[in-house]
């Protein structure tokens, strides 16, 4: 195992264990450089744990989860939306999605629709109760 990769465990390990990023970073590193290199080193041994689990987790039955090519289309009409001042919301299912991604083909002509059907997913009445119990 390489020094990186031992200094990228610990890394992850001494944040599981709640110890604050400048105190790990004075232990850990010497310089910056050799910061850099650990703390590089840890976000990748992390992503590459969190592919896994990821993976992991769509097969089971009780659990759902997006999948990156999702992700990637959600994030992709996000940034079509914010030209508009629009955004999907947060809690918006795949059908929400699927119904106003091919409206944002259209834009502006279709930003009433949209503007519509985001306000039903955002003032759903389940959504709001969340909404609600937020701000208590």
């Amino acid at each position: 195992m390489t020094k990186s990769t031992t200094k990228g465990q610990e890394i992850i390990q001494r944040l599981k264990d709640g110890q604050p990023l400048n105190e790990i970073k004075t232990v850990v590193a010497v310089s910056e450089d050799e910061w850099h290199k650990f703390s590089s080193k840890a976000y990748s041994i992390a992503l590459t744990e969190s592919k896994k689990e990821r993976v992991s987790f769509r097969t089971k039955k009780h659990v759902s989860a997006t999948s990156n090519e999702e992700i990637l289309a959600i994030l992709e009409l996000n940034e079509q939306l914010a030209d508009y001042a629009l955004l999907l919301p947060i809690m918006s299912t795949m059908n929400d999605f699927k119904a106003i991604q091919p409206l944002a083909l259209n834009l502006p002509s279709s930003e009433n629709r949209i503007i519509q059907l985001i306000g039903l997913a955002t003032m759903h009445p389940r959504l709001r109760v969340m909404q609600k119990k937020r701000e208590i």
